[in-house]
């Protein structure tokens, strides 16, 4: 037993202790009773809310209001014949610029608001100019002029505002066509194509700071429209056309002068500065600003236009060449390389017949060809060589080439060649030898070969030909049979010497060529020498082309040496 008290004491005391912290702690893990929340007090909705879809109430109230503005517009208009109407003119313009005003205002917190707001304005405008001018003859052009440049300068104050744009854009689009429409309708089109033009500098200059215009196309095909019917009517003589104040032809040429020079500007600088790739519509409207502005040179400058077209042709060529091969060559994106490549050569043709007379620019052209491909082989660029095989093939044409080897293979016999077919006939064999094809190309770069190889073939049986005419001419007189027989031995020779090349070279494009003379002296043999030849030449070309037949497909399935293939 423990008979000590002062042990009693302390055991007593812990015990105290322990009841307490137990009694603590049933108290703090009882539950708590739930206090409910507070019910919710039920909202009443608007109407406006409760409908589905948008808004109906908010899109009628501000449609009302913007009918209350055409129809201050209209209480205007009454006023006409007691007010004077450059007073209304006036009034009506500050009118519908105020409409504008509260358009932008109103846009951050309603952006339908502020489109409804801004279409009345422009509806508000338009006919009061019309009005004016047309029908009333109250209001000057230069005038209605002033006016739209002026609503236009506010429009574009408050779209350059930052989430305006899009809503202004309706105002801008409006306003390119009412100019167009006073352009015709007041007879007075310098005018009014001026502002379409600035119209076209704005635009531009908006998309090289990247805040394009979402309706930059009408403004163009407004004043694409406005410079062609500037251009239709001033190319008459002027006393068709009384009703038209007079200009120069240096001002009208320099309309579609200025619009492209203009646009091709904004082109290369959003192209080659900021790297986007180049759109359709883009494309589209430099084509057709050269055009406008070709049709100018010829129409109203005939003594000087053509070689300057064919000049400017030729600095726009090195400029597209100069982009394709500088910045754009080795751009992740080959888009902008090929338009711009392919503008260069197409230039190139142009400012050729332009400025030479035709057999001299198909010598050009063929000392361009010859340059393309060499450069293509030396800098690896498909491009160029595409590029030679055209100017090959347009100077071929030109030069009179493949009418003088139609004549000499299936026609009437000519004379000797000019000057140009010889050079071209030269070019051509150059020209096959540069392509260099290799087994396993795409077709597309198989058919690039085939046609220098297939121009230097029709090139060589037509001289060919002629010699061996001249040649046997010396010793008798030539009949009908002795020309089929000896264009049957040339096509067959050549088609032998080509399938030989193509297999010992391993030029692939030669032997193409060799079945091409093999299906074309087959032709020749049933629908020339069958119908004139005699009996001894008949069989003689049978056995020919059997020859031919037999050796070319042997030739062209050996397989080349080791050394010999390229």
């Amino acid at each position: 037993m423990i008979t000590h008290p002062e042990t009693l004491e302390q055991l007593s005391e812990r015990i105290d202790e322990l009841e307490m912290r137990v009694r603590q702690l049933e108290q703090s893990s009882s539950p708590r009773p739930e206090i409910a929340p507070p019910s919710p007090v039920p909202q009443i909705k608007s109407p406006q809310e409760n409908a589905p879809g948008f808004p109906a109430g908010a899109t009628l109230t501000v449609l009302g209001k913007a009918l209350l503005g055409i129809a201050g517009a209209y209480m205007l208009r009454a006023l006409s014949g007691v007010v004077p109407r450059g007073l209304l003119a006036v009034v009506a313009g500050v009118y519908a610029v105020a409409w504008l005003v509260a358009g932008a205002r109103v846009i951050p917190n309603n952006r339908l608001a502020g489109v409804f707001y801004v279409c009345t304005s422009l509806l508000i405008l338009t006919p009061m100019l019309w009005e004016m001018t047309i029908r009333f003859h109250a209001m000057p052009a230069i005038v209605a002029a002033a006016a739209i440049a002026a609503y236009l300068a506010a429009t574009w104050v408050f779209a350059r505002q930052p989430g305006r744009s899009s809503a202004f854009s309706i105002a801008w689009a409006g306003s390119a066509v009412t100019a167009l429409a006073l352009s015709i309708g007041t007879h007075d089109m310098a005018s009014f194509t001026a502002i379409l033009l600035a119209m076209v500098a704005c635009g531009e200059a908006a998309r090289v700071t990247r805040q394009p215009i979402a309706v930059s196309p009408i403004v163009f095909l407004a004043s694409d429209t406005a410079v062609w019917a500037l251009l239709f009517l001033y190319r008459m003589p002027a006393e068709t056309r009384p009703d038209y104040p007079p200009l120069s032809p240096l001002a009208v040429i320099g309309a579609p002068l200025l619009l492209f020079a203009i646009h091709a500007t904004g082109t290369a600088i959003h192209t080659g500065l900021h790297g986007f790739r180049l759109s359709a519509f883009d494309t589209m409207q430099s084509v057709l600003g050269l055009v406008l502005t070709g049709c100018a040179f010829f129409w109203l400058a005939p003594e000087f236009g053509q070689p300057a077209l064919g000049a400017l042709c030729v600095l726009l060529s090195i400029a597209c060449y100069a982009a394709a091969f500088g910045p754009f060559q080795h751009a992740p994106d080959p888009h902008n390389f090929r338009v711009f490549a392919a503008w260069g050569a197409a230039l190139l043709l142009c400012s050729g017949f332009l400025l030479l007379p035709r057999s001299a620019a198909s010598v050009a052209l063929a000392v361009l060809s010859l340059a393309a491909l060499y450069f293509s082989a030396r800098m690896r660029t498909p491009a160029l060589e595409y590029h030679g095989v055209l100017f090959l093939t347009v100077a071929a044409w030109a030069s009179g080439l493949l009418e003088f080897a139609f004549s000499t293979l299936a026609g009437k016999m000519p004379a000797w060649p000019p000057l140009p077919v010889i050079s071209l006939s030269i070019a051509t064999l150059l020209a096959c030898a540069a392509c260099r094809e290799q087994p396993g190309e795409p077709v597309r770069n198989q058919l690039l070969h085939y046609v220098p190889a297939l121009l230097a073939a029709t090139a060589l049986c037509a001289l060919v030909t002629l010699a061996l005419m001249g040649a046997v001419r010396l010793a008798f007189s030539l009949d009908v049979f002795h020309i089929a027989f000896l264009r049957t031995l040339t096509l067959c020779s050549v088609a032998f010497v080509f399938a030989l090349g193509g297999s010992r070279l391993n030029r692939p494009a030669m032997k193409r060529v060799a079945y091409t003379l093999i299906a074309l002296v087959a032709a020749k043999l049933l629908f020339e020498d069958l119908r004139h030849g005699r009996l001894e030449f008949i069989a003689a070309s049978i056995c020919l082309v059997a020859l031919t037949l037999i050796l070319v497909p042997r030739l062209t399935s050996r397989i080349p040496r080791r050394g010999n293939a390229s």
